[in-house]
């Protein structure tokens, strides 16, 4: 606006309008850098970070060379010609919709984590587990196969927190879950039932399947 209207200058207008894309490109390249770090294939992202961080280099650069530059330059010679500065701002403008959908997805992950999970433990909450059994339990009776469940509850669980405090009590509930879960099949599932009560799931397995799969993850407690 200031460019534009209070002290007309097409040549700060467009830095201005080249910075703030800039910087759009580099929180793009930024979001893309820490999705590529969780991800178990980051190659593409990485590159597409890279090529973001160029872009977001180029018009420093660009600036930099007008400055030190000591007559006139044709804004052509600077910014190129008219086609590539439209296909530069249609870039920007697909990375302005990208960074959005990034954030936007990061918040459906982060509502969805804790809807679903126990916020103390990290595993199943209640609902989610018990949604998962109904789902185990609908398919064994489709298939006409077996679905056993374990439930786990801490003894003297109540004593350790009178004994040593709540924080304490929490450093247990964090431990059996963690234990519990190293100590299952994968495709079992997991969840904090309430208190200090813990279900597996056990898809596939009858009585003694269900003791057998249970076993290894109840002995280190």
């Amino acid at each position: 606006l200031v460019f534009g209207f209070v002290t007309p200058n097409p040549i700060r207008q467009m830095d201005a309008t080249w910075l703030a894309t800039s910087l759009i490109s580099g929180r793009a390249a930024w979001d893309l850098w820490r999705h590529a770090r969780r991800s178990r294939y980051p190659a593409p992202a990485l590159a597409v970070a890279f090529f973001l961080v160029l872009m977001t280099l180029r018009p420093f650069l660009e600036i930099a060379q007008r400055e030190a530059h000591a007559g006139p330059l044709d804004p052509a010679i600077m910014y190129g010609p008219p086609g590539v500065v439209f296909f530069r701002a249609l870039v920007m403008s697909l990375l302005s919709m990208s960074v959005l959908w990034l954030e936007v997805s990061r918040l459906y992950e982060t509502v969805e984590q804790q809807a679903t999970h126990d916020e103390l433990s990290g595993v199943a909450n209640r609902r989610a587990i018990v949604a998962g059994l109904e789902r185990e339990m609908g398919r064994a009776r489709r298939e006409n196969a077996v679905c056993s469940v374990a439930l786990i509850d801490v003894d003297y669980f109540k004593r350790v927190n009178d004994t040593f405090g709540h924080p304490a009590g929490d450093q247990v509930i964090k431990w059996v879950a963690k234990t519990l879960g190293e100590g299952i099949r994968p495709y079992d599932t997991l969840g904090r039932y309430g208190g200090e009560e813990f279900l597996v799931v056990i898809p596939g397995a009858g009585p003694d399947g269900a003791i057998a799969a249970a076993r290894p993850a109840r002995a280190p407690i």
